[in-house]
């Protein structure tokens, strides 16, 4: 499902995922992604994937109680469970009941797998209707650490991390339903994995500063104060932010996320992260593919201090400081010749570093830094739309490459999609 993720979201970004408009060829020495043209896709095939996505909502049994979401694919083999057998089994005696030989402790849903796979639907233009939305929102409770806030990937799982809450809260607005979510809590999680020393975020409380994981935290909290902006259910608002953690009081009454104490440290440790790459490996030049600006210095972004940059970074740094509307003290320029180097003429796409493979997630993720970057001048200054406070979308939409949502991570076109749906109102 996530790897569907990647390879969807290249086609959307560079328009092959539209109905009846193929993608345009991109000019050879272009600043906006690969050179080949991606071939538009059909409507037979985007059905058959909206059905094979279909397929993998399930609802399993577990101690707490009913768990809905989507799993990463039918790898296990085993038979879907109906909600209607799930809970004739929830109110058995343990073992028994028409669904207790279908459930397994290796086909559950998983956070992320959910995530992506209401992504992939909007991306393939589906309106969510077959999501079983209510379930889904109130199977997020389930993952949430009463005690700390901290999220897990799927029912009786050890491993909790930043990841996890940002998928939590892309679902609760996809869905535009946050009662799954004790909110306050999840942030006080958030605000626990700050690092004092830098302002960055770990993984977990007291790990290094990384670069991912500062941008699960950053587009976390983007997404809450746009939940509370347009009164989702369950989201905390601003009337009732009196009494609430410091952290979710400051972030519901500031007017941008970078105006909340603290931020603007966290800014200055993703802006750090832009370095020039080592000498050996094509530091000081860009590209050999040609161009107007083959003569600017190349430099991406870096996961965390001491590291070489990595064509993802492009993205996760770069929309973490889009989200703190610091675009404009980048260097976009660089940026590009960074993803020129790391782009193959020959196979496609982009890989992890300069003459590496290219593989799908890094070529998601180089399409995605460009698209964030596009009209921002080589220099820095930003053009209209390429910064915005708190802003739904970056970029300026080409003929060759859509914008981005960053904190969605989800195409411009994506995006508008997803909020032009009317959902029916929410039942407790």
């Amino acid at each position: 499902m996530t790897l569907g993720f990647f390879a969807l979201g290249g086609l959307d970004l560079r328009r092959a995922l539209v109905p009846n408009a193929a993608a345009p060829a991109l000019a050879g020495s272009g600043a906006d992604g690969p050179t080949k043209a991606a071939a538009a896709t059909t409507a037979d095939e985007r059905r058959g994937w909206r059905a094979w996505i279909y397929a993998q909502q399930i609802t399993r049994t577990t101690p707490r109680g009913l768990y809905t979401g989507f799993r990463g694919g039918p790898f296990a083999a085993l038979p879907a469970v109906s909600a209607t057998d799930a809970a004739a089994t929830v109110a058995a005696p343990k073992g028994t009941g028409p669904a207790a030989e279908r459930d397994h402790l290796h086909d559950l849903p998983h956070i992320t797998n959910t995530y992506t796979a209401l992504a992939n639907l909007l991306m393939l233009g589906d309106d969510l209707a077959g999501v079983r939305r209510a379930a889904t929102a109130a199977s997020l409770r389930l993952l949430q650490d009463p005690a700390t806030g901290a999220m897990v990937p799927y029912p009786g799982s050890r491993e909790q991390d930043l990841r996890f809450v940002y998928c939590a809260c892309v679902i609760s607005t996809l869905l535009r339903d946050w009662r799954g979510l004790d909110v306050p809590r999840l942030v006080g999680r958030i605000a626990r994995c700050r690092n004092p020393l830098d302002g960055a975020y770990g993984q977990v409380p007291g790990q290094e500063s990384h670069g991912g994981s500062t941008f699960c935290a950053v587009a976390a909290l983007v997404l809450i104060r746009r939940a509370a902006r347009d009164g989702h259910d369950g989201a905390p608002s601003a009337a009732a932010r009196d009494g609430a953690a410091p952290l979710l009081e400051a972030l519901l009454a500031a007017p941008r996320l970078v105006d909340v104490p603290g931020m603007e440290e966290t800014r200055e440790w993703l802006l750090c992260r832009q370095v020039e790459l080592p000498s050996a490996e094509g530091g000081g030049s860009s590209s050999s593919s040609g161009g107007d600006d083959d003569a600017t210095p190349a430099a991406g972004f870096q996961g965390r201090i001491n590291k070489v940059p990595d064509t993802c970074y492009a993205f996760w740094i770069g929309a973490a400081i889009a989200l703190l509307d610091g675009t404009a003290l980048t260097a976009p320029g660089r940026t590009r010749a960074f993803l020129r180097q790391t782009r193959s003429a020959r196979l496609g796409g982009y890989s992890k570093s300069v003459g590496g493979y290219p593989d799908v997630l890094h070529a998601f993720m180089g399409l995605a830094g460009t698209a964030l970057i596009s009209g921002a001048a080589d220099d820095g200054v930003a053009d209209d739309g390429a910064d915005a406070a708190d802003g739904d979308v970056h970029g300026q939409p080409s003929p060759t490459l859509d914008g981005i949502d960053p904190a969605l991570t989800l195409s411009a076109r994506a995006a508008a999609h997803w909020r032009s749906l009317v959902f029916p109102p929410a039942t407790a």
